[in-house]
């Protein structure tokens, strides 16, 4: 209430200034125009011209200065708060953030956090604010990380001896670094240097492990992610993926990782119903233990797909 009563006052002001101003111009023109009757009626109230005029003068300029002098005037927290605002309201636009916008996000923080409690009242959305700031850290959190990753394949890789002196007691190393390469998103794997060096290591694990094994003369070495004699790299939505291919026949499967899961698919491709291609699986093979096998019959016009630490040996039966 006390606020009205304030604005009305000062609105008062301004008004009383306009009327005084207004008079002074309807005063100067009456003089103009009919002077013998303004000097009459002047005359008439025993007023002075000079003093009329003085009198609307002061009391315009007075009521004018009380005016600018009590008017609400547009404070540094009012730039503040509008400029936090606007940030919000272009944080609403985006569609994904980014790091990008951290710096941006950040400074409108910061100038939220140096508003008074009347300040923070007059902002909107705040809620929008703080769900990009924890968007934000999550993302440098996760940046942190694949920095680490990073760092780590990159040291191991340049720790790796010569190809040839590579045994067969070094491919749980060599697969765990790979396992770790493939969890990176793709714009992360061009940090990694030399990594043909890890693909050259892999190729020789699998080598020495078919070497290793005095009954695998017809036996098939499958590990995600290296393609192998029976792999072929495919192009499928965009994304790159490696697809096993083996003869039709009786296997028997020996799972060489801690845990695997095989999935044996169709060769062909459909579009499901959100646009993405897709091949019928036809069957699958759970495998919860290192040395644990199974039986299976594969077809032809199939393939063998891995999750990402596979590593399986096929025995042809037939």
């Amino acid at each position: 209430m006390q606020n009205l009563f304030f604005m009305l006052f000062v609105i008062g002001l301004l008004l009383l200034s306009m009327v005084c101003f207004g008079l002074i111009v309807i005063l100067s023109i009456l003089i103009f125009i009919v002077p013998n009757k303004i000097t009459h009626f002047l005359e008439k109230f025993k007023l002075n011209r000079i003093i009329v005029y003085a009198i609307l003068l002061v009391g315009m300029v007075t009521s004018f200065c009380a005016f600018y002098t009590l008017a609400p005037k547009e404070t540094p927290e009012d730039k503040f708060v509008l400029e936090v605002n606007n940030i919000i309201s272009e944080i609403n636009s985006y569609e994904n953030i980014t790091l990008n916008e951290s710096e941006y996000i950040l400074f409108a923080k910061e100038k939220y956090d140096n508003l008074s409690e009347n300040g923070k009242s007059e902002i909107e959305d705040f809620d929008v604010l703080e769900l990009a700031l924890e968007k934000i850290i999550t993302l440098e959190l996760e940046l942190a990380k694949e920095n680490e990753l990073v760092l780590e394949i990159n040291n191991f890789i340049s720790s790796i001896p010569s190809i040839d002196n590579i045994t067969i007691n070094d491919s749980e190393n060599i697969l765990s670094i790979k396992e770790k390469y493939d969890t990176l998103p793709n714009n992360t794997k061009d940090k990694i240097e030399n990594i043909a060096t890890l693909d050259l290591a892999l190729e020789r694990i699998i080598s020495l492990k078919s070497e290793t094994n005095e009954a695998l003369v017809e036996s098939i070495s499958i590990v995600y992610g290296v393609i192998g004699e029976n792999g072929k790299v495919v192009n499928i939505d965009g994304n790159e993926y490696i697809h096993y291919y083996v003869p039709s026949g009786t296997y028997t499967i020996t799972n060489n990782s801690d845990w695997s899961t095989v999935f044996i698919a169709e060769n062909n491709y459909y579009k499901n119903s959100s646009g993405y291609s897709e091949s019928k699986i036809v069957d699958k093979l759970n495998f919860t233990q290192p040395g644990e096998t199974l039986n299976i019959s594969i077809g032809s016009d199939v393939h063998l797909k891995l999750t990402t630490n596979g590593d399986i040996t096929l025995l042809n039966q037939d």
